[in-house]
């Protein structure tokens, strides 16, 4: 037997052999002491064997140059790629074909912060199979949730581990056991099943939505989100995001739904199957990055598109990822602008698809609006500004009376200073031209035109102070404002859709104020706005406007915003509220009320409270009262813990709420229990159970009063 040694006594003294796993990895050895015999390699003492992927360390080692094998001895560990780190005892690695077979293996992977204990591992093809396994993210000392499973296998190459037999347990107490389970320890996206979801509803019974996940690309990705609803029917929705630069991005969703026979004709609905499509889009700079043109004049523009399409009102509330319609208008939406330091152009179109009709034929559109408006730009006068504003407007239906409408506007104003600019003054001409064409007439009596003409001066004097005190820094900007109109003229027919820009004589006072620390904390802020009229058309008084925001503490915010109606002396809307947050409380409360002349009132008070109970627990409840019609809109409890490895809630729900369906609209009790719990880092489950009932006519008016009954009905 041959040996040769190489060792120091005093100091450590390192011995490099290269070792050749395959023809594109080397592994380097060192070590305190080297031995050889033939093609074996024994090292001792310090044995460290590092590639550009890994790295050893043990207490001894012994390596056959012919075999490949590499045997690793005492207190070994292994970390890859700078993140996993594996703890191992009498281990042998094939560095030629990296195959391994494992005794006590641990396991921890930095980026997700999984671990796995196993009993036995061996690695084949980049794949470990793993016996009498334990997983979880959570400290290994005392883990608050882990999984036990049988066997297992983990996926080097797709970052996939795929446990057969697995059973969960929290807090040491077996909670689910499943025949299989894979999850990804990538963060990346990347295609597969997403989270299921499964509920319950009393009409429809069991719900299940089984989303599929499909990311090839960086830019794009598409989901498919297949349903069944026992006692209704079966459906499929599919939405697809994209990114197509750095200042753009939309998605497109379609979806379809078919009812089962016995439901449409239990439920009387018109519609046996619902489908519908969704398109978003915008781009912050649709021309303005590859027309030269433009970047010669330093022109920027913008698209951004909300449309909509479907054959009625539940194609929305079957999509589990929407909230429940609460509007029988679907409304498409097209802006785009174009602009510079000088310049505006927009473009802007509406759309509207009222639900409850069976043709839309004589609900008006805006197809399409054009706007140009003129910047403000001094005059070569000195101290004399102008703009220009220019609105095309075209309301059309294809039954009904159409309108081609145009305004111009045209204000004038010179400005000066005075007492070193503490006293700012404003002095401006407005002149206003509005020319309506009519087309479709049915009553061929009414004049196919309108014109307004119009022109009022504006006097106004503004000024900004401030002032530092001992203790903190007042500013004050006050500003009144004086309006004479001079000239009006009208011709033609008015149509109840058109509107026109009048103004009315009036001074109107407006005063801010605003109260800053030394170290710039705005704790105080109050505004006041008050209009006086001197024209028979209105009250003297305008709507007093006053508003206090009021921050005592880096924790408190108290607020309060009155609209008070001299006309009618009574507040027009009030809102107030407070927000409480430190330490281990969290309280938001809000009051609103508002006065509606022809309308119920609105008034309705909210609450939100959450409080720490530990480190890690939390409970939360919210209510949410209508004092006008005496019936409690909302209210839930619930409690939600959360760590760094999983976090639960669990919450009770009660709620009371118009509600639009292919049936009609109607005022629905939703009963329901949530609970979801998440572990760190392959996800987690959610479980809804919602009863739901169609309140009778006697039932509203029992819960939601008269007066909101008689709304509804007018919805219908």
């Amino acid at each position: 037997m041959m040996r040769r040694t190489a060792f120091v006594s005093t100091l450590i003294f390192s011995v490099s052999t290269a070792l050749w796993a395959s023809s594109i990895e080397r592994y380097e050895l060192l070590a305190k002491r080297i031995d050889y015999n033939g093609s074996v390699a024994y090292a001792t003492g310090g044995v460290m064997i590092y590639s550009k992927d890994r790295i050893f360390r043990a207490d001894s080692a012994t390596y056959d140059r012919q075999s490949g094998w590499l045997d690793l001895k005492g207190d070994v560990t292994m970390s890859e790629k700078g993140s996993q780190m594996v703890h191992l005892s009498q281990s042998r690695f094939n560095l030629k074909d990296r195959r391994s077979t494992t005794q006590k293996l641990f396991a921890y992977d930095e980026p997700s912060h999984m671990w796995f204990d196993t009993e036995q591992a061996k690695l084949k093809n980049g794949i470990y199979r793993l016996k009498k396994s334990t997983i979880s993210s959570c400290d290994r000392s005392d883990p608050a949730w882990y999984i036990r499973f049988k066997e297992g296998y983990y996926n080097q190459k797709k970052e996939y581990i795929s446990l057969h037999h697995p059973t969960f347990y929290v807090n040491g107490v077996p909670i689910l056991y499943l025949p299989w389970f894979g999850f990804s320890t990538n963060k990346h996206r990347r295609s597969g099943f997403l989270r299921p979801i499964l509920g319950y509803e009393n009409r429809e019974n069991i719900f299940f939505v089984a989303p599929y996940y499909i990311a090839p690309q960086a830019n794009w990705d598409l989901e498919f989100d297949p349903q069944i609803r026992l006692n209704r029917g079966f459906g499929l929705y599919s939405n697809f995001r994209f990114v197509d630069s750095n200042h753009s991005k939309g998605n497109i969703k379609l979806g379809y739904f078919k009812e089962n026979h016995n439901y449409t004709k239990r439920h009387h609905l018109e519609n046996s199957e619902h489908f519908g499509a969704k398109f978003k889009y915008e781009n912050r700079q649709l021309f303005g990055k590859t027309s030269r043109l433009l970047q010669r004049y330093h022109w920027n523009d913008a698209l951004w598109i909300d449309a909509i399409y479907l054959n009625d009102i539940d194609f929305i509330n079957l999509d589990h990822s929407s909230h429940l319609a609460s509007s029988k208008l679907a409304t498409s939406k097209l802006n785009y602008f174009l602009q510079n330091d000088n310049n505006y152009l927009g473009t802007y179109l509406k759309y509207f698809i009222d639900t409850e009709k069976i043709s839309n034929a004589d609900t008006l559109q805006s197809l399409p609006e054009f706007q140009y408006h003129r910047y403000s730009k001094e005059m070569k006068i000195p101290n004399l500004l102008y703009s220009f504003d220019y609105h095309f407007k075209h309301n059309y239906r294809r039954e009904g009376l159409n309108a081609l409408w145009q305004e111009f506007s045209l204000p004038v104003t010179f400005y000066h200073h005075f007492f070193s600019e503490y006293l700012n003054f404003q002095l401006s001409e407005n002149l206003y031209y509005s020319k309506v064409r009519y087309t479709n007439r049915i009553d061929k009596t009414q004049s196919d035109t309108a014109n307004y003409f119009s022109n009022y001066h504006k006097l106004q004097f503004s000024t900004d102070l401030s002032r530092i005190y001992p203790s903190f820094v007042h500013n004050i900007q006050a500003q009144l404002s004086y309006i004479v109109p001079s000239f009006e003229h009208k011709s033609g027919y008015f149509a109840p859709f058109v509107t026109f820009n009048t103004e009315t004589k009036n001074v109107t006072l407006k005063v801010s104020q605003y109260l800053y620390d030394h170290q710039g904390w705005n704790f105080f802020y109050h505004r006041f706005v008050q209009t006086i009229y001197n024209d028979s058309s209105h009250y003297k008084y305008g709507d007093s406007e006053n508003q206090i925001i009021y921050k005592p503490k880096k924790y408190l915010t108290i607020y309060n915003t009155l609209f008070y109606s001299h006309e009618y002396g009574k507040i027009r809307k009030l809102q107030s509220g407070l927000n409480y947050h430190k330490d281990r409380y969290y309280l938001r409360l809000d009051h609103t009320y508002e006065y509606k002349r022809f309308d119920t009132n609105s008034n309705f008070v909210t609450l939100y409270g959450e409080s720490k109970v530990s480190h890690d627990y939390n409970i939360f409840a919210s209510y949410d009262y209508d004092f006008e019609n005496h019936f409690t809109k909302e209210w839930s409890i619930g409690w939600k813990m959360k760590r760094k490895c999983w976090d639960y809630m669990f919450r009770y729900k009660e709620s009371t709420t118009p509600n639009l369906t292919s049936e009609g609209a109607h005022s629905v009790v939703r009963r329901g229990i949530l609970f979801f719990v998440r572990f760190s880092p392959f996800g987690g489950m959610k479980y809804e159970f919602n009863k739901e009932d169609k309140l009778d006519e006697n039932d509203k008016r029992e819960v939601i009063g008269m007066q909101n009954l008689q709304l509804i009905r007018n919805i219908r």
